[in-house]
């Protein structure tokens, strides 16, 4: 790549800023209501009270338990978009929408040529997350967009989003528009047309239905993204269109909720003029009750309140000095000083383990981002200081002075490096299995972790308890990963000694991830004159225009072909360890880095895990035929150096090259058989010498340590009442099923099966206290695939992961009782 390439690249990024603010601005889930948030069954049949949005009844049936499926419309030549052009009943309603985590029922449309007299499209919102990908799904499949003139793509043909997840995830170029935005894979041009330009194509929305309480009769509600600012005169089209192909029951109790100042302005001019439908406006503060605060990690902080959208503030905008105010769960916690969200969130998803491994808060209260008074604080920039304890979430502006007493308080983290290992002297692989029968000493072990990896040494105590876990584990050593390194230690060099990249944040996720995901992340004029300006001065002919040109340190690490008679030594170990299983039988090469289940930093979710083929050329999809052992290793050992994992490892003080990465290797656990996946806490301590768990839990593949938008796992609380016996509380259902996931049999096994584990560990570390973070998954009858010859393995619970996981944060100290203090004597926000 040229430097007039890369000029180029970054130039585009203007372009691009209006259209992505407005992407990633739409927020394309909906805020759980408070005091709903760990609603555990599905919603009741609504009651009536006098005054309420609804006077009538909902019958028993919802989206979760009906069984009435409205039909699609297909095209001419039956192909199914997923959408409908009429809403006949409520049960077509609720068949169609997607429960939420409070009990809301939220059904996805999209209105094309709106100033025209367009028609509905009502969207499966089960099939459907986002908008946008209605749009991009018919261009892929070869089919036309109403409306718009985007000449479709030929020669592809899917039938899920998933689908079209995993064949974009390994392509350098995707057609269209399409872009992967933190790993939502969006298309700007949809959103230019449904938001971006003065006469719009689009309007996108959803119409929600909110359940009665006690307090309040049900609502139907119209939700339009956060970043619309719809006219009066879009607003009644709108509502003509909509209250036209909706059961009268709901369209004549249809409401429009307004989410931002832009929206309750229109909603202001509606009313002030007379308008049409002016009396359909309400306001969340007369749907909602106070917000409901969920503390997943309790602690105290201080620093300057950071709302993403006040201001045109972003995400990416936010420093380690800040509190983080954001309406969804963000795919990565950004730095900040504590976390604050509006959605709720996965107690046990990696975001939380990150925040607990970093020692600040993370809570979350619904409708805090649309809080009058946390708006006109974040707005200045106040300072604020935070407790977040016992249920509770207070914030009270401070000043310089206090604020300043604050930082002088806090403890600097010491430097942390692995230590050192002789590549020379270590093999190149060893069996876990084999080793599991040597390295019994916390000495052995500790001795192991910085060859191995974290991951790979936590399974020798899965294996030494005798649980079930991926079959004939192997261990790649760092020694491979270092001799890697080696071939690009000039250019490590230079960018470590950069001051620039030192000292700038942005600067680091240029050279890390490259100039072209550079545009696309950091989008303002400022951020592209940056680039260009590091562009301009670097040598062209340097280790850092090398950096560059390959699109990124990250990239060009990959580049480089491992030694061949390395790589010959490892396909074998692969072939002889595996060679049994069928050709399209993957394999998994899991990242187990020496940075990672060290005491202080457990690195979770930093890393990628990547799936190869001992013979790639024999698999059936093309993007497979790629996915050779070098290349998945390569991809694997490269994560060490992304972004995400080098700011993660910055905050925590660790030197970067101290550590390395090791590679744990079994089968790839095939989403078709795999019947649940789920992580899972076990605490022992001196008070509860039996133990303490906390079980989340998803259908199928759905991701419970990456989950996506608004979907949350079934959650299970249980606690030991003796020795044999075991109170288990079912705390959430799950938004994906209305069935229990994991039955009480199921429960019981995974905790001794975990329990068994915990205890072998803590004896090994002598210890009363330790708490343990493991990861599972429930198979079906079949994996791995195996050649003929061999019987099938039996259905079964795999254990595939085991890490220590740091004690929630205690409010204690001198700096904790100072911000106590503060708050103690000031008056909250919330």
């Amino acid at each position: 790549m040229t430097r007039h390439r890369l000029l180029r690249q970054l130039a585009l990024a203007l372009a691009m800023l209006f259209v992505f603010s407005a992407c990633s601005g739409a927020a394309d889930t909906v805020t759980p209501f408070a005091g709903e948030s760990n609603s555990t069954t599905s919603p009741s049949p609504d009651t009536t009270s006098p005054g309420t949005a609804d006077s009538t009844s909902l019958p028993s049936s919802t989206s979760s338990t009906t069984t009435i499926v409205p039909p699609s419309s297909p095209d001419p030549d039956g192909f199914d978009d997923h959408t409908v052009p009429l809403i006949a009943s409520r049960d077509e309603f609720f068949a169609l929408a997607k429960d939420d985590p409070s009990g809301r029922s939220v059904l996805k449309f999209n209105l094309p040529a709106l100033l025209d007299g367009g028609e509905v499209n009502w969207m499966d919102s089960n099939f459907f997350r986002f908008h946008d990908e209605w749009y991009w799904f018919r261009l892929l499949n070869g089919r036309e967009v109403p409306s718009i003139s985007q000449t479709p793509v030929d020669g592809l043909s899917f039938s899920t989003i998933d689908e079209i997840y995993e064949w974009a995830s390994d392509r350098e170029e995707l057609p269209l528009n399409l872009s992967f935005f933190d790993e939502r894979l969006a298309d700007n041009n949809f959103y230019r047309e449904s938001i971006g330009t003065p006469r719009r194509n689009y309007i996108s929305g959803s119409v929600v239905h909110v359940p009665a309480r006690v307090d309040a009769g049900q609502f139907w509600l119209v939700e339009l993204q956060f970043s619309d600012d719809a006219t009066a005169q879009e607003i009644e089209l709108l509502f003509d269109e909509l209250t036209a192909k909706l059961p009268e029951d709901i369209a004549q109790n249809l409401r429009w909720v307004t989410r931002s100042d832009e929206q309750r302005q229109t909603a202001d001019n509606m009313e002030a003029g007379s308008l049409a439908y002016a009396d359909r406006v309400i306001s969340y503060d007369q749907v909602v009750p106070p917000g409901t605060v969920d503390i997943y990690n309790p602690g105290v902080a201080a620093g300057r309140l950071y709302v993403v959208g006040v201001n045109g503030q972003t995400l990416d905008g936010a420093t380690d000095q800040d509190i983080v105010v954001i309406e969804s769960v963000p795919d990565e916690l950004p730095p900040a000083a504590a976390l604050i969200t509006s959605d709720p969130q996965t107690p046990l998803a990696h975001v939380n383990l990150l925040a607990r491994n970093r020692g600040i808060p993370n809570v979350s209260q619904a409708g805090v981002t649309s809080d009058p008074a946390i708006a006109q604080a974040a707005r200045v920039r106040a300072r604020v200081a935070m407790v977040a304890q016992d249920g509770q979430l207070e914030l009270v502006v401070i000043s310089q002075t206090e604020y300043q007493s604050w930082l002088d308080l806090q403890d600097s983290p010491e430097r942390v490096s692995v230590p050192p290992v002789d590549v020379d002297a270590v093999p190149l692989a060893v069996s876990l299995n084999d080793l599991a029968n040597t390295a019994v000493a916390e000495s052995d072990i500790s001795a192991w972790r910085p060859i191995i990896g974290g991951k790979s040494a936590g399974f020798l105590s899965l294996i030494q308890a005798g649980t079930t876990t991926p079959l004939e584990p192997q261990a790649i050593t760092v020694a491979p990963y270092f001799a890697h390194l080696e071939q690009v230690g000039e250019e490590l060099a230079a960018m470590l000694d950069d001051r620039s990249f030192s000292g700038s944040r942005e600067t680091r996720f240029l050279y890390l991830e490259g100039p072209e995901d550079y545009a696309e992340r950091f989008t303002s004029e400022r951020d592209v004159e940056r680039a260009t300006s590091i562009i301009d001065e670097i040598d062209p002919n340097g280790p850092l225009a090398r950096i560059l040109d390959a699109g990124g340190f990250k990239k060009l690490f990959r580049e480089q072909s491992v030694d061949p008679e390395t790589l010959s030594e490892i396909e074998a170990l692969i072939e002889r360890a595996y060679g049994d299983y069928t050709e399209t039988q993957g394999i998994r090469f899991r990242s187990s880095s020496s940075v990672e289940d060290i005491e202080g930093f457990n690195g979770a979710g930093l890393y990628d895990s990547n799936t190869g083929f001992i013979d790639p050329f024999a698999q059936p999809e093309q993007d497979d035929q790629k996915k050779s052992i070098e290349f998945t290793i390569k991809k694997t050992w490269a994560s060490y150096w992304s972004f995400e994992a080098f700011e993660e490892r910055r905050l925590a003080n660790i030197d970067h090259e101290s550590g390395g990465m090791g590679v744990l290797v079994h089968a790839r656990f095939d989403d078709p058989l795999e019947i649940n996946n789920g992580v899972a806490t076990f605490a022992i301590s001196p008070d509860v010498p039996g133990g303490v768990v906390e079980i989340n839990v998803q259908t199928g593949a759905e991701s419970v340590a990456n989950p996506e938008g608004s979907t949350l796992p079934e959650v299970i609380a249980v606690q030991a009442d003796g020795d044999e016996t075991w109170t288990i509380e079912r705390v959430q259902r799950s938004t994906e099923t209305a069935e229990q996931i994991l039955s009480t049999e199921a429960v019981t096994e995974l905790v001794e099966e975990m329990r068994t584990v915990t205890e072998l560990w803590a004896n090994r570390i002598d210890t009363e206290t330790l708490t343990l973070d493991f990861e599972f998954k429930t198979m079906a009858e079949g994996w791995p695939a195996y050649t003929d010859g061999r019987d099938a393995e039996p259905g079964r619970l795999v254990i595939k992961q085991a890490r220590t996981l740091a004690a929630e944060t205690t409010v204690s100290g001198a700096a904790a009782s100072f911000v106590v203090d503060l708050v103690a004597r000031g008056d909250s926000l919330t």
